[in-house]
């Protein structure tokens, strides 16, 4: 997701923050899992799938889509010719090309940033071991290595590497660098890394070019996928008289191995990547048909209305529209009307996870005052009146997937569930979990304020002489403040306000800058905020212990912002990271899903599955477009001919060359 992403869809993790969520934060957990998972026959499981022996894939569930010796993706064009130059926009001030160390804020690009180009293929200077097809939800083809074997019980995985891997210098990329890769990053690199590398135990040369990385932890499927993923970094550069400082921030690139180098940089306002002409890796099949362009330039732009005015005049060429009101007003313009600038909704398959305002569970601790206050967001009124009906309700953490809880619990939810009946909600036993509506059959936002009255007196606060809520027995008020950082979220906050004051619930809304928003939530120092969960997680895993497990409630920086501790919600957890077929995945899934629902512990925002795009007429697409990511890195420039009609501002219609591959 681009950036634009932090105004209706807010919360948007960055590449290395949804990495920090892969990692379980809790070696304790780990070693507490480990006797069951130890103590599993998996030799005829179904899970085979990123088997056991040598392959050219590494998939969670199921066979790879694409067989050995494959010649490219489906969704893209191999014939595309290459040349040209993309815009883009971005939305953060940066000071750091390093991408790994944690000082300094990282430029568009890098890895763990946020940007159109590439979404899935984090990072476009540095290779990794494999990458992912966008076109399936969660499955590793070969990059620098030309194969992985994986062992039986998930304890190890070893990658061959290519021979013909090498840096941009022309010298190979060894094993020496992968084990130095992952021998620097827990050491000295983000701690994002150190939290995904935990369960890293070991890695060790086992041939010429092979390397094998051992794990703490057996059976865990997805640590070998995250291992495979991340960016491979040069020794040499690291070592020695002359070596680098790595954890430290510069604006001076350094060695890399990837499709582009960067070439220009401007401190905060722009930087330049440059197609590298000898790419080691251009024609392999994971990399054929993309790349396409000669130049990638990205421009910042701290305002987002001055972003906005610059894609309508061609400061920028490709944009994704995350605010309706844009969306729906802000382009009506002679271009598009003439067809020179194109706003195009794309459907995707992505999982939508689930938006949603976080409710602290220290500041609202009894769940019949977490459901009143979530019965005062009137969704249908502000999709309707603010939102210009853009937007599905969330009914599910894990929205657009089979992991979403549908209908009553099944047997085998209900065997997962019923050890802790007696502390979780009796309807989730009775009854589907259904979000508020207002708007549909004959329940109002009065009916639903009025649910809210009674919740709250039961709870025990009620109102004093001046109207105000707080506890019969304590005389502690209620109140509520609405804590983000982009002012345009205020429209959706103020209607929720005003309902909670009308329930004698004093209410306001905090905007603070994004790095003091970040600290205050790191710190869980607030008492509503907003955040994405499981925004692109195909399958479920390690990163639900950072969301809601009780080890990480009170860790600093973790993503469990509401402090959630239920002993419920950690045993499902721990049934997800065992799951060993995908039936085992999505009953444990179901079950979280259920008692997150009807725990309140967050309220349910909105979704739309697909991107909105909007982009000047210069570029060619695939026939075939993948379903699980925009897919701009498979995109090519027309020619100067096909541009000479376009009618653009002169910044955007600037000649460009493209030649034949």
């Amino acid at each position: 997701m681009s950036v634009a992403a932090q105004q209706e869809q807010p919360g948007t993790p960055t590449n290395a923050a949804e990495a920090s969520a892969e990692a379980t934060s809790d070696a304790k957990n780990a070693a507490a899992n480990q006797e069951a998972l130890d103590s599993q026959d998996l030799s005829d499981s179904e899970s085979a799938s990123p088997s056991s022996g040598v392959s050219h894939a590494l998939t969670m569930f199921g066979k790879p889509k694409y067989k050995k010796g494959f010649e490219h993706f489906d969704y893209v064009n191999p014939k595309a010719p290459r040349g040209g130059r993309l815009n883009l926009g971005y939305f953060l001030p940066f000071d750091t090309v390093h991408a790994f160390a944690l000082k300094g804020t990282k430029a568009p690009g890098n890895y763990g940033t946020d940007h159109t180009f590439r979404d899935r293929v984090n990072d476009i200077t540095y290779d990794s071991l494999m990458v992912p097809s966008l076109d399936e939800p969660q499955t590793l083809y070969g990059l620098i290595a030309e194969s992985a074997e994986l062992a039986k019980d998930f304890s190890w995985v070893e990658f061959t590497l290519r021979e013909e891997a090498e840096w941009h210098d022309g010298s190979p990329i060894t094993v020496e660098d992968v084990i130095f890769t992952f021998t620097i990053l827990p050491e000295k690199g983000d701690p994002s890394f150190k939290i995904l590398l935990q369960q890293l135990k070991e890695v060790k040369r086992t041939g010429l070019n092979s390397v094998r990385l051992s794990f703490t932890t057996k059976n865990f499927r997805k640590l070998p996928l995250i291992v495979a993923q991340i960016p491979i970094l040069p020794k040499k550069v690291y070592t020695g008289e002359d070596a680098r400082e790595f954890d430290r921030s510069t604006l001076v690139p350094a060695l890399a191995s990837g499709p582009y180098r960067i070439t220009d940089v401007d401190q905060g306002r722009t930087i330049t990547y440059s197609r590298v002409a000898d790419y080691w890796a251009q024609d392999l099949p994971v990399m054929r048909g993309q790349n396409n362009f000669d130049t990638i330039h990205f421009t910042t732009f701290r305002d987002g209305t001055v972003a906005l005015e610059g894609i309508k005049s061609g400061q920028y060429d490709l944009r994704e529209e995350n605010v309706s009101r844009n969306w729906a007003t802000a382009y009506d313009t002679p271009a598009t009307q003439n067809g020179s600038l194109i706003k195009q909704f794309v459907p995707h398959k992505l999982p939508t996870g689930n938006q949603s305002f976080v409710l602290q569970a220290n500041t609202y601790p009894d769940r019949k005052v977490r459901e009143a206050i979530g019965l005062a967001f009137d969704f249908e009124w502000t999709n309707r009146v603010i939102f210009y009906g853009a937007y599905e309700q969330n009914t599910s953490f894990f929205e657009n997937t089979s992991f979403a809880a549908r209908g009553l619990p099944s047997e085998e939810e209900l065997k997962l569930l019923e050890p802790y009946r007696d502390s979780l909600p009796p309807q989730l036993f009775t009854s589907e979990f259904k979000v508020p509506t207002t708007e549909s059959g004959d329940t109002t936002i009065r009916d639903n304020l009025l649910k809210a009255q009674r919740l709250l007196n039961e709870a025990g606060y009620v109102l004093n002489d001046d109207g105000v809520r707080e506890h019969k027995e304590t005389g502690e008020p209620l109140t509520a403040t609405f804590l983000y950082y982009e002012p345009s979220f205020s429209r959706v906050f103020a209607p929720m306000v005003n309902n909670l004051k009308k329930l004698g619930i004093p209410a306001d809304i905090k905007i603070v800058e994004i790095a003091q928003h970040q600290l205050l939530l790191d710190n869980k120092d607030f008492s509503i905020g907003v955040w994405w969960y499981n925004n692109g997680v195909f399958f479920p895993s390690i990163e639900q212990r950072n969301y809601w497990s009780c080890a990480t409630a009170e860790v600093v920086g973790s993503l469990n912002y509401g402090e959630i501790c239920n002993p419920a919600v950690d045993a499902m957890i721990t049934r997800i990271e065992q799951a060993q077929t995908l039936e085992e995945l999505e009953t444990a899934a179901h079950a979280l899903d259920r008692i997150l629902l009807w725990e309140h512990y967050t309220i349910p925002q909105y979704h739309v599955k697909g991107f909105r795009l909007v982009h000047w007429n210069k570029f060619h697409k695939p026939e075939t477009a993948p379903s699980y990511d925009m897919g701009v890195s498979t995109w090519w420039m027309k020619s100067p001919e096909e541009l000479k009609d376009l009618t653009t501002p002169d910044s955007a219609r600037k000649p460009t060359e493209t030649k034949a591959k």
